[in-house]
């Protein structure tokens, strides 16, 4: 069974999004409940390949360059994504404001999030097609539980880390379609679904709090074909395949104009409208003379990414024709500050104290964060390290990796003890007080409901290990 072709004649989304989305929504209904009776029939895996796996493979590494583009921006999205997300469900209580919504003005926010997402690039509604789950009822529904279920999904374990390579939310019906099709869903059409559906949640959330975000579309990374890649194409486009292949060519170009594609910085994404007076693009001398062009916008930015370019830096690829370049990406050594350990095997951290982990990670000089509600500032907490309270802030540091990694109740209600009693309503000697009953719903939120004000905080002695890493941390090591 070939995937079908989606139509392309639908209800104008600018003026009937609801026809619009109704259009695509049966047609992914019909589309994949024949993928499903597909896979289910009895008959042989193909384990050869598809064409579409060799196409891509035939295109690489010049693909694979403007791949590591997509990359990197799915990458920046999620990081995006889950820090503001985090930071609405800790200090604005997002969960029970999207759920009190009406059914109604749910599926409005969805509608605009579909929307806006679609309208971002020439071909982001096109990855739609790979999103069967990104409807109204799945992310409006059930009480409005589906959107925030979806979230979750793409929270990562080391929340705060330098995110190198995009979290997948699979779909069975997919994943089992091409297991049977082709032996495997090619990465591509994973990392588009991603793509689209993490948009789409970015969208919603900032049409929840009435705001909207203007979207660059770049111009892709130039790369020419070969005669291996030529061939392919004839095999997956069949007859009359140059008369297509132009017609593709020539859709794509109309939606560049359409959309008003522009060159930008390789490193930070500026496009020229963001430059100052005077500044320009400069292209990148070295891959310029064997035809790839490669832009900055600043010197900075060339010499960050040649150090510290994501997915790989740009001293790996500069100069190097095509056939020279492993297109394998370096590993990159996940970037987290000491003293946040990975959660222990069967603990879900909080929303909020995800929320909390993001902060530190961000603000490594600091102990704690005092959340406010907006437009109140948060405010960082730094025990003091003279000699006095040195042992107090080396239990703090130890008590508070161990909530951290399991949610320990007597570590958590330590810390809440010695900030409530060194910053709290009640404590002298500081500037600006933090009342007991904020603090006290910060960390139930964090940690759950519990009695904080119990004596219960003496746990398991404490290690050499525990002690080596605190003593790390107050030396800034």
């Amino acid at each position: 069974m070939a995937f079908k072709a989606f139509q392309t004649s639908r209800p104008d989304k600018n003026k009937d999004r609801a026809g619009w989305n109704a259009s695509w929504e049966q047609e992914l209904k019909i589309t994949y409940e024949a993928m499903e009776r597909f896979a289910a029939a009895p008959s042989a895996t193909n384990t050869k390949g598809s064409n579409t796996q060799k196409l891509a493979a035939s295109m690489s590494p010049y693909l694979a360059l403007h791949e590591e583009r997509v990359t990197r921006d799915i990458c920046k999205l999620q990081e995006d994504l889950v820090r503001r997300w985090l930071e609405c469900m800790s200090s604005d209580n997002f969960e029970r404001k999207w759920k009190e919504l009406t059914q109604k003005r749910r599926e409005e926010l969805v509608l605009e999030g579909l929307y806006q997402a679609s309208t971002t690039g020439p071909d982001m509604e096109r990855h739609r097609r790979w999103c069967p789950d990104m409807t109204l009822e799945n992310l409006a529904g059930n009480g409005g539980q589906g959107y925030i279920d979806m979230l979750m999904k793409l929270i990562p374990d080391d929340v705060g880390a330098k995110i190198t390579e995009p979290t997948m939310i699979p779909h069975t019906g997919l994943e089992r379609y091409y297991m049977k099709a082709e032996g495997s869903t090619p990465p591509e059409i994973r990392k588009y679904r991603a793509y689209f559906m993490d948009l789409t949640l970015w969208r919603i959330l900032l049409a929840f709090y009435g705001q909207s975000e203007e979207a660059i579309i770049y111009k892709p990374l130039r790369q020419s074909s070969t005669s291996e890649t030529r061939e392919v194409m004839e095999k997956v486009l069949g007859d009359d395949s140059e008369r297509k292949l132009r017609h593709m060519k020539r859709e794509y170009k109309d939606d560049k104009i359409k959309f008003g594609a522009v060159n930008s910085c390789w490193s930070c994404g500026k496009d020229p409208s963001k430059l100052e007076p005077g500044q320009a693009l400069k292209v990148c001398a070295k891959c310029n003379a064997i035809g790839r062009k490669i832009w900055y916008c600043s010197r900075e930015c060339q010499t960050h990414d040649w150090k510290h370019g994501s997915p790989r830096p740009h001293k790996a690829i500069c100069g190097k024709e095509v056939n020279d370049l492993s297109m394998e990406a370096e590993p990159h050594t996940k970037e987290r500050s000491k003293g946040i350990p990975l959660p222990d095997p069967g603990f879900e951290r909080s929303p909020a104290l995800l929320h909390q982990i993001s902060l530190l990670e961000r603000k490594p000089n600091v102990d704690y964060v005092l959340i406010n509600p907006p437009p109140l500032p948060d405010v960082g907490i730094a025990l003091p390290a003279s000699a006095i309270v040195r042992q107090v802030r080396q239990m703090f540091l130890i008590m508070r990796h161990r909530a951290f990694k399991s949610g320990d109740k007597r570590a958590a209600r330590f810390l809440y003890q010695i900030l409530n009693k060194s910053y709290g309503e009640n404590a002298s000697g500081i500037s600006q007080q933090y009342p007991v009953s904020r603090l006290k719903e910060q960390f139930e939120r964090e940690y759950g409901v519990f009695d904080l004000d119990s004596e219960d905080i003496n746990g398991p002695d404490v290690t050499e290990e525990e002690l080596a890493m605190a003593e790390e941390l107050m030396r800034g090591v």
